[in-house]
């Protein structure tokens, strides 16, 4: 019974917690969106885009590169996040149990 009354009282409290948390985030990114990393991402993907799109193009070229160099330089700037995340570190030498035999 006394735990039942002690996840009464902590539940409650740790989703206060959460959601006092989540609003100080939400205005911390909307009020001084330099100060969060979440807010500095999305000014870094704005300047991007905005360098992306000021890229002008000689008009004896067809505005039809445009949208293939963007998509091979987005997938060239993700591919060493996409390997790294899904490459396996190899083990070390510590975290497998020695094979050797024993001295007796």
């Amino acid at each position: 019974m006394r735990e039942r009354q002690l996840d009464l009282v902590l539940v409650p409290l740790g989703l206060l917690a959460l959601a006092l948390y989540h609003s100080w985030l939400l205005f911390a990114i909307l009020r001084r969106p330099k100060s969060t990393v979440i807010g500095l991402n999305a000014l870094a993907r704005r300047r991007w885009v905005q360098a992306m799109m000021a890229v002008r193009f000689p008009p004896s070229s067809s505005s039809a590169i445009a949208a293939p160099s963007t998509k091979l330089a987005i997938s060239a700037a993700a591919s060493p996040y996409t390997a790294a995340a899904t490459t396996p570190t190899p083990p070390t030498a510590c975290s497998s149990p020695s094979t050797s035999p024993s001295p007796a």
